[in-house]
């Protein structure tokens, strides 16, 4: 779950505005303490922009309460999607990749179909993770979010693209999640090597064979244009030939 959240220094030290969703702010309607409400009266409402109309919500709460709100918030949340989760089978995907920090990054992605018989999508976890990056670590992981949000005997399906640590990874889980006899279909179905990964590949290697071409039909209409006495005699001959030139060729 990821909020989006604006703060507003104050001219109270520790206390600040914030701009935050409808869902957020009821519980300090509730929730605020009389330190607080004193605060919010010494300070004076900073103004701010409409947009499109409308006025965003705008409260006042202190830097030890936000924090723990927040947290409350979440927890709540989750309750609720562990609830809408764990009713079916699951298909995940994972994905893993370096910040440009050199940070190690793996995400977990789950989708069901909800009692409305529509499909969701909701991202499970995004954690960091530390080297190395081996098939059996990215495997632990992941049995670590699972058994986090009580899914790992829901799983039906897991895509992954084609790098080698994905393969040792899904054989891992398979061999941890075959213990509690939960896999469907003799595990068939069970990894999923993901289509756009592969038709990526595809293309680049396409490209490699006609690179060469490419380049040199590049350089053939850098060079046309670069010589005016090159240019001219390609309109003489387009004149002398009726030529098509409607076509034309991109640098």
């Amino acid at each position: 779950m990821i909020i989006f959240i604006q703060f507003c220094p104050t001219n109270v030290e520790g206390y600040f505005y914030v701009h935050m969703p409808d869902y957020i702010l009821g519980i300090y309607s509730e929730t605020q303490t009389g330190k607080e409400k004193n605060a919010q009266e010494v300070c004076s409402e900073p103004k701010h922009k409409k947009r499109k109309g409308k006025t965003k919500a705008l409260t006042f709460v202190s830097r030890d309460t936000f924090p723990k709100d927040i947290l409350k918030v979440y927890g709540d949340e989750k309750q609720k999607m562990k609830l809408a989760v764990i009713c079916g089978r699951v298909s995940l995907t994972s994905d893993c990749w370096t910040a440009c920090t050199n940070e190690g990054f793996i995400s977990l992605t789950v989708h069901y179909v909800d009692v409305n018989w529509k499909l969701q999508s909701k991202i499970l976890a995004f954690a960091h993770i530390e080297p190395p990056h081996s098939g059996r670590d990215l495997a632990l992981k992941v049995l670590e979010m699972l058994d986090d949000w009580g899914i790992e005997k829901k799983v039906f399906s897991i895509t992954l693209d084609n790098a080698s640590s994905n393969n040792s990874m899904q054989n891992f889980l398979k061999e941890r999640l075959r213990l509690s006899n939960s896999l469907l279909f003799d595990e068939e179905f069970f990894h999923i090597r993901c289509p756009t990964h592969i038709m990526n590949l595809i293309v680049q290697d396409g490209l490699k064979v006609v690179s060469d071409a490419f380049h040199k039909i590049r350089q053939s209409v850098a060079y046309v244009r670069e010589q005016s006495r090159t240019l001219q005699f390609f309109e003489r001959v387009r004149n002398v030939g009726d030529i098509d030139t409607t076509i034309g060729l991109c640098y």
